[in-house]
């Protein structure tokens, strides 16, 4: 798998010093969930362990489960319904911004982005507008803002272009 040698290669030349992650730690994982992860996204973890430095936001292996219910606890408090369950591989502040793929999206799923911050900007404008009324000076609220959108085809194209722009700033 071309995926799996490009990893494999990235690795040589910049050592991991993360922790490994045994297939049972992943099994566990799959299990407390009730899910089975995608092969792909599998693969990644057993070669990159529990962290993965071209991934530069939060994705540490052992904190997966607290980033993905902070995750869903963001869907509920914006009253945002999904089409299906997701799995968040990376995030910022607080799973404001998250990374995620559906599950049952094939062995290679795409990777999307949600960004929170678009509706707390928006509970924050309706909240001084109420407040404060004509007295205060509305800032624009994107409205054409995409806060939900696919970021690349495949999970192996989102690994590929960290790995392509790690390598262009460390190289």
């Amino acid at each position: 798998m071309k995926f799996i040698k490009k990893i494999k290669k990235f690795l040589k030349k910049y050592p991991n010093e993360g922790k490994e992650i045994s297939i049972d730690e992943v099994r566990s994982l799959e299990k407390n969930i009730n899910k089975t992860f995608p092969t792909f996204y599998q693969e990644f973890l057993l070669i990159s362990g529990a962290f993965f430095d071209p991934i530069k936001m939060d994705h540490y292996f052992e904190f997966s489960e607290s980033r993905n219910k902070k995750a869903k606890e963001n869907l509920k408090k914006y009253s945002i319904i999904l089409e299906k369950d997701i799995w968040v591989i990376s995030e910022i502040d607080n799973s404001m911004f998250i990374l995620f793929f559906y599950f049952n999206d094939g062995d290679n799923p795409p990777i999307y982005r949600l960004d929170f911050h678009y509706f707390e900007n928006i509970l924050r404008y309706n909240y001084e507008m109420e407040e404060f009324g004509e007295l205060f000076e509305a800032r624009e609220i994107e409205k054409d803002y995409e806060y939900l959108e696919k970021q690349y085809d495949s999970f192996s194209d989102y690994i590929n272009e960290r790995i392509k722009m790690y390598e262009s700033k460390y190289d």
